[in-house]
C-alpha cells in the first residue's frame, strides 16, 4: 500500500510519501504542487490532504484535485481535510442573533470571534492577521468557544504565544535598521516606478498563508463528483 500525505508540513508519518512545498526533513520531498503531483498516474492507494486545499484559488483547487485522482489507483481513497464553509456561517448567524439580543462583553467577544473566523484569512494583508491579534490577548474571554471551533490546535499555539516574549520586546527603530541593500532597492523601485508597499503585499498575498477559497458539504462533494470521485460522504 502506498499513502501520500500532501502539504504535510511538519505532520508527517515516515512511512508515507510526503510533499509540501518546502521540505523541512529527510522524509518530505520538495514540490510545487500547484504544478502538480510528481507521481505516476494511478500508483498511490490513498491520499490525503488537510488545510490545503483552501490555499489554493477555485481553479488551482480543481486542478489540484484532478492530480489526486490521476495519481489514485481504482478504488483508491482520498480524504480532504477543509475548514467547513457552512459550519463556519452558522457559528457567524447564531452569534449575530445573540449579540443583538444580549450586547455583553463576551457575547460581543464571540460574535467578534466568528467575523474574524469567517473572513480573516481571506482578507489579512500581515502574518497573523486579526486572529493572531485575539490569540495574544491575556484575558480571552470567549476562550471556551475558540477551543470548541478549533480544539487542541489553538490551545497548543496559544501556549506557545502566552509562554514568549513577544508583546513585550519594543519595536525597532526602523531607522536604525536601514540597510546599503534596502536603500538601493527602493532607489530601484522608485526608478521603476514600483510601490514597494504593492509588492509586499502581494508577495504576502502568495506566500501560502491566506485562503482562497472555501468550501461546503454541496460544493466539494459536487466538485469531487465532476472529477470523478465516487461515494463521497462528510466525516467527523
Amino acid at each position: 500500500m502506498k499513502y501520500l500525505n500532501l502539504g504535510c508540513g511538519s505532520r508527517f508519518h515516515e512511512d508515507w510519501i510526503n510533499y509540501d512545498f518546502v521540505s523541512n526533513s529527510l522524509y518530505v520531498k520538495s514540490a510545487n504542487l500547484i504544478d502538480g503531483i510528481p507521481i505516476g498516474s494511478e500508483s498511490i492507494d490513498v491520499v490525503y490532504h488537510s488545510h490545503v486545499l483552501e490555499h489554493f484559488t477555485k481553479p488551482q483547487g480543481n486542478f489540484f484535485l484532478n492530480e489526486c485522482f490521476r495519481v489514485l489507483k481504482s478504488k483508491g481513497i482520498l480524504r480532504v481535510a477543509v475548514p467547513d464553509l457552512e459550519q463556519i456561517a452558522i457559528n457567524y448567524l447564531d452569534t449575530l442573533n445573540k449579540v443583538i439580543e444580549n450586547n455583553d462583553v463576551e457575547t460581543k467577544a464571540c460574535y467578534n470571534w466568528s467575523k474574524v473566523e469567517l473572513l480573516d484569512q481571506l482578507v489579512r494583508e500581515h502574518s497573523g492577521g486579526e486572529m493572531l491579534e485575539i490569540w495574544k490577548q491575556k484575558d480571552l474571554v470567549n476562550e471556551n468557544q475558540i477551543v470548541e471551533r478549533l480544539g487542541d490546535e489553538f490551545l497548543r499555539i496559544r501556549k506557545n504565544i502566552l509562554a514568549s516574549d513577544i508583546q513585550q520586546k519594543p519595536k525597532q527603530n526602523k531607522s536604525l535598521n536601514k540597510s546599503v541593500k534596502s536603500i538601493i532597492k527602493k532607489y530601484i523601485f522608485r526608478k521603476l516606478k514600483i510601490n514597494d508597499e504593492n509588492l509586499e503585499l502581494g508577495n504576502f498575498r502568495n506566500n501560502g498563508e491566506v485562503h482562497k477559497w472555501m468550501y461546503d458539504n454541496y460544493s466539494l462533494k459536487e466538485l469531487l463528483t465532476n472529477i470523478g470521485f465516487s461515494n463521497v460522504k462528510l466525516q467527523t
